[in-house]
């Protein structure tokens, strides 16, 4: 799962995208949605929220992560 917001700190304005794809990389899902959030953090951390809301939905199973915010991978790594 590939997932990624937005956030406009002049206007508040935000984005969430969620891509899934199966083991043959091919698209399987995805959803978007736009929110109300006073900082990145919090948009970062809705849009793992609607990405693993649609995983569990449509019963995909395992996942994988994969994200460009360097907060969240410093943060959560293993």
């Amino acid at each position: 799962m590939n997932y990624d917001g937005a956030f406009d700190t002049g206007t508040g304005s935000t984005g969430l995208r969620v891509v899934v794809r199966n083991g043959q990389s091919l698209l399987v899902g995805g959803d978007g949605a736009k929110v109300i959030a006073n900082c990145p953090e919090v948009v970062k951390a809705l849009t793992v929220k609607l990405g693993v809301e649609l995983v569990v939905k449509r019963k995909y199973g395992k996942i994988i992560l994969v994200s460009d915010s360097k907060i969240v991978c410093q943060e959560h790594s293993v």
